[in-house]
């Protein structure tokens, strides 16, 4: 199976893993969990753990965020991106969140991306 390439400005989840921007290994670690029983949760293999923590393995949007609903503490996929050590006030609100936005989006019927996009534009001009 061919790989889709990433969009053009942004870089593959695996890269990202690799270069320390998503904290995967260290968000299943302050859970409490290995590497084999997050891999019981999602329903596979722990050596696919092992390589979606060392970016050996590319990793879908959607995977990504079933492993944050079982790892961090909100369930949201943009607190991949912040390292837990750090507290949460040190951390301002990034482009991070883009990420979350693109899954919901991809979610909504037609109908409802118009009515979105009302919205914001109200929000926008508060």
């Amino acid at each position: 199976m061919a790989r889709t390439p990433a969009p053009p400005g942004m870089i593959p989840y695996s890269q990202a893993i690799r270069e320390g921007r998503i904290y995967l290994r260290e968000w299943r670690e302050a859970a409490g969990l290995s590497q084999e029983e997050l891999a019981l949760r999602l329903g596979v293999r722990h050596s696919a753990i092992s390589r979606w923590e060392s970016g050996k393995r590319e990793i879908t949007l959607t995977r990504l965020g079933k492993i944050a609903a079982e790892i961090t503490p909100d369930g949201l996929l943009s607190t991949l991106f912040r390292d837990p050590a750090q507290p949460i006030a040190e951390h301002p609100t990034t482009a991070v969140d883009a990420l979350e936005i693109i899954q919901l989006w991809r979610q909504l019927t037609p109908g409802k991306r118009l009515l979105a996009i009302d919205l914001l534009k109200g929000l926008r001009d508060l």
